[in-house]
């Protein structure tokens, strides 16, 4: 299991991450109603995927410590993006929508831009969350490679 490899210090940063997106996902303010729900229980699937994946490295390839938090950190915070509003966002989707002939809403745009706005918020929240620049960058990174573009 990642989490057992976790120090005291890395679980209560897990659990602050945890805690607050639970908050945040239960507020019920979606931006994707459309879309597969990206709350707790999704980052709870993709852990034990995870976990799965990761079951059984030998011991030349086991993840380390910061690793695992990474990973898991990433797995709560990766979709915080569906949650993000931009002031203008109203705009673009509009010139999206006449740039381009088709009826492109707010809806879309985050869903397009989720990941980017999931890494934002990591490095917005880097302090509230009690992490260094590494961890940051690394969960951004993980966060915003998340997005299979096609």
């Amino acid at each position: 299991m990642l989490l057992e490899k976790l120090s005291p210090e890395y679980r209560n940063k897990i659990d602050t991450i945890k805690n607050s997106m639970q908050s945040m996902w239960s507020k019920g303010e979606f931006n994707h109603r459309n879309y597969t729900l990206h709350g707790i229980e999704h980052s709870e699937n993709i852990i034990t995927a995870l976990e799965k994946l990761t079951d059984g490295f030998n011991s030349n390839s086991e993840l380390s410590e910061q690793e695992a938090f990474c990973l898991l950190a990433a797995a709560y915070l990766h979709d915080v993006g569906m949650l993000c509003n931009y002031d203008d966002d109203e705009k673009r989707a509009e010139e999206i929508s006449q740039t381009k002939n088709v009826n492109y809403t707010v809806e879309d745009l985050i869903r397009d831009e989720h990941h980017l706005r999931s890494g934002q918020y990591i490095l917005d929240t880097r302090k509230q969350f009690g992490l260094d620049h590494i961890e940051s960058d690394s969960i951004r990174l993980v966060s915003e490679g998340h997005r299979k573009k096609i």
